[in-house]
């Protein structure tokens, strides 16, 4: 029987994805021509990271780096937050809340790429009233990680 709440039934299943030596250039075209915000990086379909447009901002044009010559394995969120499509749209808000990521990778059972599970579908998707402001609360508090880096960045900066 079919389960409406299982991500299977929700995620996007149409998802591109590109290998760690990918060119940062060609995954913001990707990203551009797919209209999306985050490329899954994989290796023999399994991923290993994830590149955002925020990657490319703070990594590559922030620091001047040269997006044709970089490999997004340099810069991409490695040790990308997955989850399988038969787990529902419950726990896939759970796990975006306590690993404060906005997108989660949907895997099968061998590791591989499946699809993608946004945010934005658990907003479209979700019947509980008041889940996704709750989830876009823990998504949106900044970790203490964060704010380590970013003072670490401007220090560096400002020398």
């Amino acid at each position: 029987m079919t389960n409406l709440r299982d991500l299977e039934n929700l995620m996007t299943k149409d998802v591109a994805s590109l290998d760690p030596k990918a060119s940062v250039a060609s995954a913001a075209r990707l990203m551009r021509d797919r209209n999306v915000g985050c490329i899954p990086i994989c290796e023999d379909d399994q991923p290993i990271g994830v590149l955002t447009d925020r990657d490319i901002v703070l990594r590559v044009v922030a620091q001047r780096l040269d997006a044709e010559s970089t490999p997004v394995a340099e810069v991409m969120t490695p040790h990308a937050v997955t989850i399988t499509a038969v787990d529902d749209l419950y726990e896939a808000a759970d796990k975006m809340s306590k690993r404060q990521v906005r997108r989660l990778l949907v895997v099968d059972d061998d590791g591989r790429l499946e699809g993608i599970f946004t945010l934005a579908d658990l907003a479209v998707t979700c019947p509980v009233k008041g889940l996704v402001g709750e989830v876009m609360e823990h998504v949106s508090e900044p970790s203490r990680f964060a704010t380590e880096i970013s003072t670490r960045s401007r220090r560096r900066d400002q020398r």
